[in-house]
């Protein structure tokens, strides 16, 4: 008996304007002037030390197997106190299966890697 994978969670970025029986929901603008926010000064304690970026194409269906992913690890160096972004790493990553549901996939990927 084969047991069900443990659902992942997805995180899906979109952004759709809300529309309610055909109101804009766009903000009146009003005449009174508000005080502007002073920003704190950054705490640099809060600020990220590296940043891993990940691309990642999947097949459509309800499995979305991974056919083909390019990822970017960042470090952060601060440089007389101005952060500055350094790429450390960069690749592509393919699923296993991939020579097998889509060969011509694999193969352009394999040419683009020899360029590379």
């Amino acid at each position: 008996m084969t047991r069900e994978p443990d659902p992942l969670p997805i995180a899906v970025r979109a952004y759709a304007i809300p529309k309610a029986q055909g109101k804009s929901y766009r903000r009146k603008q009003t005449p009174v002037k508000t005080a502007r926010k002073r920003r704190r000064p950054e705490d640099p304690a809060r600020r990220p030390h590296s940043i891993l970026v990940l691309d990642c194409e999947t097949t459509v269906d309800p499995a979305q197997k991974l056919l083909v992913a390019c990822y970017r690890y960042f470090r952060l160096r601060l440089e007389r106190g101005w952060a500055r972004v350094v790429c450390v790493d960069e690749g592509l990553v393919y699923g296993d299966d991939l020579a097998a549901c889509d060969p011509d996939g694999l193969a352009l990927l394999e040419r683009y890697g020899r360029r590379a």
